[in-house]
């Protein structure tokens, strides 16, 4: 983020939230377009969203990229409306349509900055600002969670046993890697079912 505010023209700021003053002064010197607005009362981050243009999710292509994260700063930008300028990673393709956001590949501050330049653009550029509500998106997983107990119902296979997503223990959701591995655990008897 840093080496893509060099490549902003003028008037082009960046706001920095959250970290501490060890993570700040490991960054070295910001920028000149950079500002560290320092930690934030959650309650206090609608304002601050409020007056900016559009709002970077920055992630690498590592597995927790790729595969894990489900940020939550995500569903704050929406909710307030801003453009999004997303890193190309799997895990945010899950969550954000490709017309929702400027994307750009991890690890290239050039087109970094373009994507930003792209999403401050005049309207006819501008991707459309797009709300969504915390229940629009607990309505679009249900049916991926009850798709994955069905699923998992059916390899358990044995009559009056069913999973409930709430009776599976935690450890073992934790650990499997996937929906396939977590199947696999039920069936080798690794996971509790009633």
């Amino acid at each position: 983020v840093l080496e893509a505010a060099k490549y902003l023209g003028p008037g082009v700021e960046i706001e920095l939230i959250g970290g501490t003053q060890e993570e700040l002064k490991a960054l070295g010197p910001l920028p000149q377009n950079v500002r560290w607005a320092g930690p934030v009362a959650y309650h206090k981050v609608p304002d601050i969203l409020q007056r900016w243009h559009a709002a970077l999710l920055p992630l690498d292509s590592d597995l927790f990229g790729e595969k894990l994260c489900n940020p939550l700063k995500l569903w704050d930008y929406r909710a307030v409306g801003l453009p999004l300028i997303a890193a190309d990673v799997g895990s945010l393709h899950e969550v954000i349509a490709p017309q929702q956001a400027q994307w750009y590949p991890p690890g290239d501050p050039k087109a970094l900055a373009q994507a930003i330049h792209n999403s401050l653009g005049p309207p006819s550029r501008a991707k459309k600002r797009s709300l969504r509500s915390w229940r629009t998106r607990a309505l679009e997983l249900l049916p991926v969670l009850e798709a994955a107990v069905a699923l998992i119902n059916e390899a358990i296979g044995a009559p009056g046993k069913t999973l409930e997503l709430d009776r599976v223990s935690r450890q073992s959701l934790g650990n499997a890697a996937s929906l396939r591995e977590l199947v696999a655990e039920i069936q080798a008897g690794k996971v509790n079912v009633l």
